[in-house]
């Protein structure tokens, strides 16, 4: 298959990778304790193109059964690319962060975004259902944001490949171009929790930052 290359597209991949590069710096906004976990739930009065929570009442799980609450969408979100390109959707994924110091391997284009190297792909969203208003976000103030859309996923047991780390979902919007026959990415929006496995069956969550013997992703 034939890659078709551009600056726009390139323009594109370099917005998606230099979000997640901030990864670290997005996920403090959130607060998590004994009693719970929540992160991402904290704008700071900075609304981005996509915006990702979770949220769970526990913070240890059962490697099989880690099934959390995810927070996500967005509104204004512009045409990319002209005429030539063609939005697909908006696709989410799991991952696990260490791929953050490999996703910058990613070229302009990709041949099948529900195949990402390191990616779980979990669903897609049409961009007439997105468009609905069921996936727009409400900021008030600088620790108030207010999703019209949450949904209780469960996180494959791959995805937490090792023994503490950082688990993240990551919604992105796809675009494709028709004459190169691949895809391209535009918009993403992301949310992180460290992890640790207790033991071979429970899984412990945190808030980043609490625990700072985790390796740095980047």
């Amino acid at each position: 298959m034939k890659k078709v290359k551009s600056i726009k597209s390139i323009s594109g991949i370099a917005k998606i990778l230099t979000l997640l590069f901030l990864l670290p710096v997005f996920l403090l906004t959130g607060c998590g304790n004994g009693n719970g976990l929540k992160v991402g739930f904290g704008s700071g009065n900075n609304r981005a193109a996509i915006m990702v929570a979770v949220k769970s009442e526990k913070t240890e799980f059962d490697i099989d059964d880690v099934t959390l609450d995810f927070y996500y969408g967005g509104s204004d979100i512009g045409k990319y690319g002209g005429e030539a390109y063609e939005r697909i959707g908006f696709a989410v994924y799991f991952f696990n962060g260490k791929y953050l110091k490999t996703i910058k391997n990613l070229e302009p284009v990709i041949e099948d975004y529900r195949a990402i190297p390191g990616f779980y792909f979990v669903k897609e969203i049409s961009p007439e259902e997105y468009a609905s208003g069921d996936y727009d976000v409400e900021i008030k103030g600088f620790s108030d944001v207010k999703f019209n859309h949450n949904e209780t996923l469960t996180v494959p047991k791959e995805t937490l490949e090792l023994s503490k780390g950082y688990l993240c979902l990551t919604v992105m919007e796809i675009y494709y171009l028709p004459g190169g026959e691949v895809y391209c990415v535009h918009h993403t929006g992301h949310v992180g929790v460290r992890y640790e496995k207790i033991n071979d069956r429970t899984v412990r969550l945190s808030k980043p930052g609490t625990i700072t013997s985790y390796p740095d992703p980047s």
